[in-house]
Order: structure tokens, then sequence, then C-alpha cells
């Protein structure tokens, strides 16, 4: 788990990305089966539309790409699809279920 917060001046945090690491079996789209999970993307809505949240995101990218990680997945509110899709995510076929 590696963490981004970008700040203002006075130390407050406005925007914050995390991206998680995990390994599933190998298919043939991920052979190595290495995967990177983005969660915890949030810009406080004062900082919004300021590229804050963009910058962060293409860092965690950047970050899971040093480390061979190719495969990224996360969960997308409404208000942030529109970046993600600009930065090339993609909806996937996905379902899930949680047991009681």
């Amino acid at each position: 788990f590696v963490a981004w917060i970008a700040e203002t001046e006075n130390g407050k945090p406005v925007t914050f990305s995390a991206i998680s690491f995990y390994t599933l079996s190998p298919k043939p789209s991920n052979l190595e089966g290495r995967y990177g999970y983005i969660s915890s993307m949030f810009t406080d809505e004062e900082h919004q539309r300021k590229g804050l949240g963009r910058k962060l995101l293409m860092e965690t990218l950047d970050y899971a790409k040093s480390r061979g990680v190719t495969n990224i997945k996360l969960h997308a509110s409404e208000c942030g699809r529109p970046l993600y899709e600009s930065a090339g995510f993609e909806m996937l076929n996905e379902m899930g279920i949680t047991l009681k």
C-alpha cells in the first residue's frame, strides 16, 4: 500500500491517492498475475478541477509501472469517472458478492 497526499501551503490535505498491490492466478492477459488497485482517490471540493487529482493519479500509475505492474483496477464514483476515462481506464465486466 502506497499513498500520495497533496497539501495546501498551510499543510491542509486536499487530494489523496493510494494503490495496493496484489497477486491472482495467471491468465492470458496477465501472465504474472500482478495487479494494482487504486483506492481512496479524493479531492476536496474547493480544490477540484485544478489538476491535482490528475497529477496524483498519474503519479500513482507511474509508480505502479515502475514496479512492473501494468494491470490496474479501481471502482469509480460518478464524479471520478471522467478523470479515469480521460486517463485511459475502461469499464470492465466484473461482478461481486458480500458473503454473510
